[in-house]
């Protein structure tokens, strides 16, 4: 079963490019496909995209990765659209016109998903299975029909060839969210939210399926004008999304069961760790395969059930001494690093594509610049904060009447905002508005226009999420208070930090004491040494005994452009200092330091010594130099 409906996966040929010779110094154009005519035999470009987006994902300063990725992919994209790169522009070119769309969903999708399901406390998603159940399924389901009475009669889209189908179809398209970067600020931020994670990572599991189910029902209506009852599509919904949680749930958990057994037998045998990983990767991709493809379920639901059983059975018994080693988490997070990189560049770059083309080919006339502006300024704004408007309703209303069924615990305002500015989209939004801009079943003019709408409503949306939402996260999280340290913390923190500069200084103290009775210890720069050890700005920093502040600049004023330019350089000039610190070590054959260690000797061989004592030619006293005498005795023979 593929992802998308049929007529939305198949290859689609254009004549245009059919009928040309493409090469890499002759490129044309192909309007139909939102997308240039790839070179024949040119597909190993492809790997440049992909290595591109990596080496700026490696590059890019942690806090802001996202956003910085994204924006190389839209620098990527532009430069890319407007010049003839030869083989750059083709690269790009192969990854949007990726055919058909189920692949990048196929081949993302499974690894990300299931590292998320193994990361996740299983104990308290159970504990908030029906809300998470409520905001993957219901939500979507309420908040897609919602907005066809303000997209159609308040934005008066209506008059530009929407009908309730497309707005319905335009609604599934934004209802997947990517969680993800908001679960790492969570982590980050040292104030109780982990019920909060795992709300947005449970949402971000299961919220794929009702997305894709809801596309493809819609899909149809509009396509091929299934005017069905409400009763009917309602059925429809509910038929679909129980056999696809029901397939999901039942491979899923079969795989993870015998999982368990595959483990057992590699231990039996004593086979390597990495053997253990390596199944665990195939059996991310076999659980989403076989229910999308042979029993016709959500691959989503499929892989992210593998994952979970791996979360409540101890990794699916993995042995003791893989889990030890680190090696799993170790490799699916240079993994799922990997991914993400690629995603957010394609992200980036497909935005770009979609606003370019979108305004060139469907905006072209004389006032076909200001009903884009107006859709950009004015009608995806509105669109935005309706959106989220009625996800804080729904998310308010279903935790209360949850919480007074005792179904589960009820949630502060505070908090459910939160969860609300939580809700990110990210590369599935896209490739569905992609299979929608490149449908050619229906091909009149307001139907081209209406689609090319679609997606820019649906890129501008990811854009606003993720350069609006995401840095607003940790701001809103500092105002809502949902950081604060408690008393008894901030109390506990502060003895911590005493005792730890109080052994500190100890230690230093003894060692200088014994400097008479041990000669590695003599020489050293016991002021420079204490410099070194004095850890109070670091202390100060991760175990700060102020409740955090609103900082609203920290994401409007564009630092995180700034760390973008200068990250890089900042890695470079550290590693010159650290080569350059090796290089003068290895020329003074006295006494090693350790590996990267700071100077902590005052002179050189020739330089005079420490305490009462000189240099080499000097008298010794109490503390001599590298060649110094170490004693009276030393000195008197020096003399001699």
């Amino acid at each position: 079963m593929s992802v998308f409906p049929r007529f939305l996966s198949e290859t689609l040929i254009s004549d245009v490019c059919s009928a040309e010779v493409i090469t890499y110094d002759v490129r044309v154009d192909n309007p139909d496909n939102f997308n240039w005519c790839l070179v024949q035999d040119g597909g190993y470009d492809a790997v440049f995209f992909a290595a591109m987006a990596i080496a700026v994902g490696s590059l890019a300063s942690p806090r802001w990765d996202a956003l910085i990725i994204m924006f190389w992919g839209c620098i990527y994209e532009f430069l890319a659209y407007y010049y003839n790169l030869r083989h750059v522009s083709n690269a790009v070119a192969l990854w949007l016109g990726m055919r058909p769309a189920d692949i990048f969903v196929f081949v993302f999708l499974p690894p990300f998903l299931l590292d998320l399901a193994v990361r996740i406390d299983f104990f308290v998603l159970k504990k908030m299975m029906y809300n998470i159940l409520f905001m993957a399924f219901v939500m979507v389901a309420i908040c897609t029909l919602l907005l066809i009475p303000l997209m159609l009669y308040a934005l008066k889209l209506e008059n530009e060839g929407w009908t309730a189908g497309y707005v319905a179809l335009f609604g599934s398209i934004i209802a997947s969210t990517d969680a993800a970067s908001v679960a790492a600020v969570l982590r980050s931020s040292g104030g109780n939210t982990e019920l909060l994670s795992v709300l947005l990572e449970g949402e971000c599991l299961l919220n794929d399926a009702s997305s894709l189910t809801l596309f493809e029902i819609y899909s149809e209506v509009v396509v091929h004008h299934e005017h069905n009852s409400l009763g009917s599509d309602i059925a429809t919904i509910v038929k679909k999304t129980v056999w696809s949680a029901f397939t999901g749930i039942s491979i899923g958990g079969l795989l993870g069961w015998f999982t368990k057994y595959v483990f057992a037998f590699l231990q039996y045998y004593n086979l390597e760790s990495h053997t253990e990983v390596a199944w665990s990767v195939a059996g991310a991709y076999l659980s989403f395969f076989i229910t999308q493809v042979w029993c016709k379920g959500s691959g989503c639901v499929g892989s992210v059930a593998f994952g979970l059983y791996g979360s409540s059975t101890l990794l699916w018994g993995m042995s003791t001494k893989t889990r030890l080693s680190g090696i799993f988490q170790k490799f699916w997070q240079v993994f799922t690093f990997t991914i993400n990189g690629m995603i957010f560049f394609y992200v980036g770059a497909s935005c770009v594509n979609f606003v370019i083309r979108s305004s060139s080919q469907i905006f072209h006339n004389e006032d076909g610049h200001a009903k884009l502006a107006i859709i950009l300024l004015y009608k995806l704004p509105v669109t935005w904060i309706y959106t989220f408007v009625l996800r804080f309703l729904c998310l308010y209303s279903s935790f209360k009447v949850l919480a007074w069924m005792r179904l589960s615990d009820d949630l502060s305002w505070q908090e459910i905002t939160f969860v609300t500015v939580g809700g990110l989209r990210g590369s599935l939004s896209l490739v569905l508005a992609q299979a929608v801009a490149l449908d050619v079943a229906t091909s009149d003019e307001k139907t081209e226009r209406v689609k090319a709408e679609i997606a820019i409503f649906s890129a501008g949306y990811v854009i606003l999420t993720l350069l609006v939402n995401a840095p607003l996260a940790a701001p809103v999280m500092t105002l809502l208070g949902l950081d604060r340290i408690r008393p008894e913390q901030l109390e506990m923190r502060g003895q911590v930090k005493q005792l730890f500069q109080n052994y500190t200084k100890s230690t230093v103290d003894d060692l200088q004491a014994d400097q008479d009775n041990d000669e590695l210890l003599q020489g050293i720069d016991w002021g420079l040494l204490n410099k070194h050890v004095d850890f109070t700005e670091t202390l100060d920093h991760e175990l700060s005994e102020v409740q955090p502040k609103v900082n609203w600049l920290a994401w409007c004023d564009l630092r995180w452009f700034t760390d973008m330019i200068r990250y890089p350089f900042q890695v470079w000039s550290r590693v010159s200092d650290e080569l350059n610190e090796e290089a003068s070590d290895t020329s003074a054959p006295g006494v090693a330091v350790g590996k990267k260690k700071r100077r902590l000797f005052q002179k050189d061989e020739k330089g005079g010594g420490g305490g009462n004592g000189g240099g080499n030619n000097g008298g010794g006293g109490n503390g001599a130099g590298i060649n110094g005498g170490n004693s009276n005795n030393n000195n008197n023979n020096n003399n001699n």
